[in-house]
């Protein structure tokens, strides 16, 4: 896209040089008249306008309406070269029309000189057409992982090491330290209630 865009931008700019220019005789004289890229082919500054809209189509579309967007771009690249190359073959044309406009008779007093611009603009629409067949061809991006996206969560949650619950809590199936001699059922404090009052009572509590 970044390569289209250049491209388009660079034709664009060179299109609105001067490219031919040729004297010609008026009532005011000799005087020289200047004919820019967009002068010499009519077209050229239609298939701009094209590429121009293509280009902000292209950054709405997605999947394959972008695909024809890029591919009216390559066409569009194609024409504004057809363009280029009928303007550099035929320079006359563009400067007799002018001619006729500044002094009324469709005739140039010399001969025409060419600036090297149309020869750089045709390359730039070359370049152009070549980036829109490339983006027509090239397969589609694939959307990435949203920033904002929490990992798939692999059984414990984020920021708890594996094996323990939030605030250090320890796991229920963790086993928990005893001393030998506690005892904690209710049969065993019961027997530790008789055995004190059989004592109390002056009995031997073991026989």
């Amino acid at each position: 896209m970044g390569a289209v865009t250049l491209t388009a931008v660079a034709t664009f700019a060179l299109a609105a040089l001067p490219w031919f220019s040729a004297p010609v005789d008026s009532v005011q004289g000799r005087v020289e008249v200047v004919v820019a890229g967009t002068g010499a082919s009519p077209i050229l500054g239609a298939l701009i306008l094209v590429v121009a809209a293509g280009l902000v189509a292209y950054l709405l579309a997605r999947g394959v309406l972008a695909r024809v967007v890029a591919g009216v771009l390559a066409l569009a690249g194609v024409g504004v070269v057809a363009a280029c190359v009928s303007a550099l073959l035929d320079p006359v044309t563009p400067l007799a029309r002018l001619a006729a406009e500044t002094s009324g008779v469709p005739e140039l007093a010399g001969e025409v000189s060419r600036t090297p611009w149309g020869v750089v603009a045709a390359g730039a629409a070359v370049l152009l057409a070549l980036s829109g067949v490339a983006l027509a061809l090239a397969p589609p991006a694939v959307a990435g992982r949203s920033r904002y996206e929490r990992p798939a969560s692999s059984g414990t949650s984020s920021g708890t090491a594996p094996g323990a619950t939030a605030e250090g809590a320890v796991p229920p199936s963790a086993p928990v330290e005893r001393s030998s001699g506690a005892t904690d059922t209710p049969a065993a404090r019961a027997a530790q209630v008789d055995d004190w009052d059989a004592l109390t009572r002056g009995e031997d509590p073991t026989r």
